[in-house]
């Protein structure tokens, strides 16, 4: 955070690059927050703004793995009681779709699925269509 005491961040620049700390002299400026739009899931319609993704919380952003490869792998769970199971998170022109690793009886459109990695919840969504044949 600038200032730091009654420096600029010039001169904490130009200090930092006399003690040979390059990373911290060479480093970019942060650049202007985008704004973004809340978008309802099922009716497609905008619902809201947002100020930019630096104020979301790491739960509320895409998780790099799936933003750099299209994919990511998982666990997912619908019903708080039942176990995770493994699962590939495919991202396409219509959303996301879960591929899952093992056959899950009673998961119906309408419910929520949760989605984990390494015990941390990533974040939910409404089920939206299920097929059984992939």
């Amino acid at each position: 955070m600038f200032p730091i005491a009654n420096l600029l961040k010039s001169e904490v620049r130009q200090l930092a690059r006399r003690e040979g700390l390059l990373n911290v002299a060479q480093k970019r400026d942060s650049t202007e927050a985008k704004k973004g739009l809340f978008i309802d899931i099922e009716s497609g319609s905008v619902v809201g703004e947002h100020a930019g993704l630096h104020k979301w919380t790491v739960g509320q952003r895409e998780p790099a793995e799936l933003k750099e490869n299209g994919v990511l792998y998982c666990d997912f769970r619908f019903q708080h009681t039942k176990p995770l199971t493994p699962c590939r998170v495919v991202s396409n022109s219509e959303g996301l779709t879960l591929i899952l690793g093992n056959c899950l009886r009673a998961i119906t459109e309408g419910q929520f699925g949760v989605l984990y990695k390494d015990g941390e919840c990533l974040g939910s969504a409404k089920i939206n269509k299920i097929c059984h044949n992939l």
